[in-house]
């Protein structure tokens, strides 16, 4: 389990390393990601998605007693064959306590409220437009 607290970290088990294949590529980000209010009912939490260094999009995860195990995808084109870079989430919390989050976590289980890890689930692939 993971709380970013109130400054942007990255969310573990939400980055990738890829080195593709093609210069003429797509890769298609896809990470599931369990995430639990943690403190109050209502959580809100800020994220952006950034792959090869660049920020490719930003939202807010808002909302009372929160479970979710959502799937989050994003295709980006391709930095260039055989040049590494990576790719996932970084994230913060709008305050600690009041309204936290925990990542990688679930807060109720059976109707009983009791934290409890889950693991993450990420990959990339490449694709070309043929």
């Amino acid at each position: 389990m993971w709380t970013p607290g109130n400054t942007w970290y990255e969310v573990p088990g939400s980055w990738l390393s890829i080195t593709p294949i093609y210069s003429n590529s797509f890769l298609t980000y896809t990470w599931m990601c369990p995430l639990g209010h943690r403190g109050a009912a209502h959580s809100i939490s800020h994220w952006i998605f950034m792959a090869d260094g660049k920020e490719y999009a930003r939202h807010t995860v808002s909302i009372d007693h929160q479970e979710q195990g959502a799937i989050r995808r994003w295709e980006v084109p391709s930095w260039g064959a055989g040049r590494s870079a990576s790719m996932g989430y970084i994230t913060r919390q709008y305050a600690e306590s009041n309204h936290s989050v925990h990542f990688n976590a679930r807060r109720y289980i059976d109707g009983s409220d009791s934290n409890r890890s889950v693991p993450s689930w990420v990959s990339v692939e490449e694709y070309t437009a043929a």
